[in-house]
């Protein structure tokens, strides 16, 4: 019986797999004489650099060009850290005083209404950067941290500090938005990034010259920052007088940096400024200091060419600070070390939230951890010792007549898209707001909730993008 033995026959290769193999053993040699030439190369280098060691760069060595040889090379040395030592002249000498803004197109009148009906002053006044289409950050902050009154009596006040709008379509949009919460400074600068220290100057401007003395201390913020209003009471209710003589960097504190020359929006060139180095300063997240420090910068501010240099945190704490006081031990980080939460967290004075996409879930989650501390929500799973001696006062936003919170955001917002429908800014804005409701608690731990607002509560939290404020008195 004869046996065929097929499995043994050898198979023809096809041109198909013929150009595979040859493009395989192309690509192998390929990368074989790449890795071979970093290889030689490397050690050639090596080779160059031990030869010309110990040699000057304009002599040769056994053949070898001293001088071709990248000098980082033979000698590496680590960038020495910058050491400020002055300011450039532009900004030491004086120039004819001018004020920053020529005029306000609105105030805050709400804010302004405490100094009509009494000679009480603000513990703390917020100035708020903000931009005229970032509705929706200001209505996260109206709803949160911006809703609380008082602590203890001691007041805050918040205000959004904006530009001027170059449409008649945008100034009654910010109008109508000022008649109804009465919390926006706007002045008659440029309303965009690079005119940021003008409209941080005016709003300090107006503070000097038309509020005075109102306020023990100013704080000036961004729209995107979440502020712990019980840590900064906690932190500022001593009112020592080594606190009121220091400008405090509630977010970061850098003590010296250098200019950034290349291409960013933080690029400051040599014709700005041709120091090495910035003077201490703090970044634009949170600075705290008192009306004294505020209007002597201020006036040193008017006396100073600033022209072409956009980075107001360097500028105002840092460049104008040095020219007024000549020195930078009153400029400190905020040294607060507050109380431990359940999770052993210790609290910050101020969250920067600025890369969030969705900003208002973490000021939902922050929100109702600051109600939790307040007193305000029944928490059996947090152990607060800080609610047993805090009374707080919190106020709910008004809103349009005839219309909820929210249907007012969304009145606002779709105002704004139309006029920028194609603004990567506008395009965020979305009107997710939940609805107020008014209760009236007191802040004490020792407060008796019934079954029924217990399990109102419960349900009420469920969501964690769900915002409420209470209101626990009247002001």
């Amino acid at each position: 019986m004869s046996r065929s033995f097929r499995y043994l026959r050898a198979k023809p290769i096809g041109i198909h797999t013929y150009r595979r193999s040859s493009k395989t053993r192309s690509l192998l040699l390929v990368g074989l004489a790449f890795v071979l030439g970093i290889t030689i190369g490397f050690n050639t280098r090596d080779i160059m650099i031990r030869t010309c060691r110990g040699v000057s760069s304009d002599e040769t060595f056994d053949g070898t060009d001293c001088a071709k040889i990248q000098r980082p090379y033979l000698e590496p040395t680590k960038r020495p850290p910058p050491v400020f030592i002055k300011l450039p002249d532009r900004f030491l000498a004086n120039i004819n005083r001018q004020q920053i803004a020529n005029k306000f197109e609105l105030r805050p009148e709400r804010y302004l209404e405490r100094f009509k009906t009494d000679f009480s002053r603000y513990f703390m006044t917020f100035l708020v950067k903000s931009t005229s289409f970032m509705i929706e950050r200001r209505f996260l902050i109206r709803q949160t941290w911006g809703a609380i009154s008082s602590i203890n009596g001691y007041s805050f006040g918040v205000i959004f500090v904006i530009g001027n709008m170059t449409t008649t379509e945008q100034q009654n949009i910010i109008q109508e938005e000022n008649d109804l919460y009465g919390d926006i400074l706007q002045s008659d600068v440029p309303d965009d990034y690079v005119s940021l220290p003008q409209k941080v100057l005016s709003s300090m401007q107006w503070v000097t010259n038309e509020i005075g003395n109102k306020s023990d201390y100013y704080v000036t913020t961004d729209d995107d920052c979440y502020v712990n209003i019980l840590a900064a009471y906690e932190y500022f209710a001593s009112r020592s007088s080594e606190k009121l003589s220091t400008i405090h960097c509630g977010f970061l504190y850098n003590k010296v940096a250098r200019p950034i020359r290349k291409h960013s929006k933080y690029e400051i060139s040599l014709d700005v400024y041709p120091e090495d180095a910035y003077p201490t300063f703090c970044h634009g997240g949170m600075t705290i200091m008192s009306f004294k420090t505020l209007s002597d910068i201020y006036r040193t501010a008017e006396i100073t060419d600033m022209s072409g240099f956009h980075l107001e945190d360097v500028l105002i704490t840092g460049i104008l600070r040095q020219k007024t006081y000549n020195h930078s031990r009153n400029v400190k980080p905020v040294n607060y070390r507050g109380l431990t939460t359940g999770g052993g967290v210790q609290d910050k004075i101020v969250a920067h939230l600025g890369r969030v996409r969705k900003l208002h879930v973490p000021f939902a989650v922050k929100w109702r951890q600051t109600r939790i501390k307040l007193g305000l929500v029944k928490n059996n799973d947090i152990h607060d010792m800080v609610a047993k001696n805090v009374s707080a006062v919190v106020r709910v936003p008004p809103s349009l007549p005839g219309m909820p919170l929210n249907r007012t955001m969304t009145h606002f917002v779709t105002r704004w898209r139309a006029l920028h429908p194609r603004s990567r800014y506008t395009s965020m804005i979305r009107p997710h707001l939940p609805a107020f409701r008014k209760k009236t608690w007191k802040s004490e731990s020792n407060v008796n909730h019934s079954p029924k607002e217990d399990k109102e509560e419960i349900e009420e939290n469920a969501n964690p993008h769900q915002i409420m404020v209470e209101v626990v008195g009247q002001d």
